[in-house]
């Protein structure tokens, strides 16, 4: 098959840089909020954890932004946990692990996949910097 030349203004170079740039931006931003549910659900499991050898000693629970309470755990073996649409469900400690490290791999695989697209953003942008260059140094030899 045979290639074709396309011809691009530096202004249409300029502006496509210019969206790999702000593509980068929210994918560092998505890449951010994944690692800090990972993070999120790590410390859940380990909670868990802590929870189930602690039953009936007092514990501080977070609360969330930084604020904890002293309780003391009565009954490890049943949790409620929050589907989506706002539907809570008592779930057993075993259901409970299994939901997170479901939870932990489909993170994972979304890391995964936004790490992709974030590569390829990135050399998109390094080829049309490349070309800007190019564009830059021809113009620089047809000025002197």
């Amino acid at each position: 098959m045979a290639e074709q030349e396309l011809k691009l203004s530096v202004n249409q170079v300029v502006d496509m840089a210019e969206n790999e740039r702000r593509k980068i931006a929210e994918l560092e931003s998505n890449m951010a909020a994944i690692h800090n549910m990972l993070r999120d659900t790590d410390n859940t499991i380990v909670s868990l954890s802590e929870i189930k050898e602690n039953e009936g000693k007092e514990l501080f629970i977070a609360l969330g932004a930084g604020v904890y309470a002293k309780a003391e755990v009565k009954d490890s073996k049943k949790f409620l946990a929050t589907l989506p649409a706002g539907v809570v469900l008592n779930k057993s400690m075993t259901e409970t692990n299994k939901m997170l490290e479901d939870r932990k791999t489909s993170i994972k695989k979304d890391a995964e996949e936004i790490s992709k697209a974030l590569q390829s953003a990135v050399q998109n942008l390094r080829n049309l910097e490349g070309v800007l260059q190019k564009i830059a140094a021809n113009q620089k030899k047809q000025t002197q």
